[in-house]
């Protein structure tokens, strides 16, 4: 078996488990040519340490937001950008920086190479470049809290000691070395006093600063920046109302840094449609809490100051601007089809795939694509067969037993 076509069959079974790979994306392409064109050109501004807008898509279940979710990555990563995955979950609550941080760097990726991208990158990293001279005068422009000044200064000075700079890197990802440490390394050359590291914030307090340096790290280690993808922000609707409005606080966090010159930040938002009666529903109850005490005298200029002060409002708000993932049409459907029946006839050496009907309207791209697979498997197993597969909803039983026909039947 040829490599080539051991890709072609790893990028089938990929797509028939729905979980699209890259070699599969990259076989299939996409349909969403002009939202592919407003991420790459949110890319060049951060490429360009110019200011921008976080992205965010919204489809109902298994219309393609995972395929162009990997998709997006893949290019991002392509165009030189480092690039991370965060799922919602109770686990990884969007209102917990430290949980956010945590699962940016267990999942952060450079050249398809997966988890501890610092790291990764460490044996080909350099201080001496321009990039790191603008970390150094960043952090200090920027008042970056001193403690991770001084971890700039060690990492510099400790070049040598690559077991060192890998706990530096540790620490920039969320694994914090103690302050005795820093203090020792610091004492070892006569730096002690340089640097001030009394008062230094709690962890969850230098959370959002370390996903700051994280990326500007990046940016000195010859990346331009990082993307990070959020998946599964539907699943807010499982949180108790606390835990949302933090989320919300923290979605306005993001969308600040993005817009500020040479963030090296961009984050990309994906949902299901669910998510709009959940933000509608707590809308409504932070306008409550907002304007409950206005007068009708007031003008709308206190209406307007009230919530531009609220990063609640502000964050449900940035939740509210996503773009839609419009289906794929007939044409477009076809052209899939096209390309797959393409790699299918290469993963198992067929000339010939039959071209099937398409649905104008499928309920899910992602069980569209199964059904072509499992039509075009029954052909190549059992070549005098003529199968007439259809997909059919199963509804759900509340009361745990079956009923109609099947029930029936001895």
């Amino acid at each position: 078996m040829t490599p080539d076509v051991l890709d072609a069959r790893k990028a089938i079974e990929a797509l028939r488990s729905g979980v699209p790979s890259r070699t599969a994306l990259k076989e299939l392409g996409s349909t969403d040519t002009d939202l592919i064109d407003v991420f790459m050109s949110r890319l060049e501004c951060v490429r360009n340490a110019k200011g921008t807008e976080p992205l965010g898509y919204q489809a109902p279940f298994g219309q393609g937001k995972t395929h162009l979710l990997i998709q997006l990555r893949t290019l991002a990563e392509e165009a030189g950008f480092a690039t991370s995955v965060v799922v919602v979950s109770p686990e990884t609550p969007l209102g917990n920086p430290v949980a956010v941080l945590a699962e940016i760097s267990r999942n952060a990726s450079v050249a398809d190479k997966l988890g501890n991208a610092l790291r990764e990158l460490l044996p080909s990293a350099r201080t001496g470049t321009d990039e790191w001279a603008s970390l150094r005068i960043w952090a200090t422009e920027a008042e970056i809290v001193q403690r991770f000044q001084a971890l700039m200064f060690l990492y510099e000075e400790y070049s040598a000691d690559t077991e060192f700079q890998a706990k530096i890197l540790e620490d920039i990802q969320g694994k914090p070395m103690t302050q005795a440490e820093i203090n020792h390394a610091l004492k070892e050359i006569d730096q002690r006093a340089a640097y001030n590291l009394r008062g230094t914030p709690p962890l969850r307090a230098l959370a959002p600063e370390r996903i700051r340096v994280l990326a500007r790290w990046f940016r000195a280690y010859r990346r331009h920046g990082l993307v990070v993808f959020f998946d599964e922000l539907e699943r807010l609707g499982s949180f108790s109302q606390k835990q949302r409005m933090l989320a919300y606080e923290q979605i306005d966090w993001w969308t600040r840094i993005t817009r500020e010159d040479g963030s090296a930040l961009l984050p990309v938002w994906f949902t299901t449609d669910d998510l709009a009666a959940i933000t509608e529903k707590d809308e409504r109850g932070v306008a409550s809490e907002l304007f409950g005490g206005l007068s009708d005298s007031e003008s709308k200029t206190s209406i307007a100051e009230r919530q531009a002060a609220s990063p609640r409002w502000r964050g449900i708000q940035a939740l509210s601007n996503l773009s839609l993932l419009e289906p794929p049409d007939v044409h477009a459907l076809r052209a899939l089809q096209t390309r797959l029946a393409e790699l299918y006839g290469r993963a198992y050496s067929i000339e010939r795939i039959s071209d099937l009907e398409i649905q104008s309207q499928p309920s899910s791209i992602r069980e569209e694509i199964r059904r072509w697979i499992a039509y075009w498997d029954m052909e190549r197993l059992y070549p005098g067969y003529v199968p007439d597969i259809a997909l059919h909803a199963v509804g759900e039983d509340s009361t745990g037993e079956w009923s109609g026909d099947e029930a029936n039947e001895e």
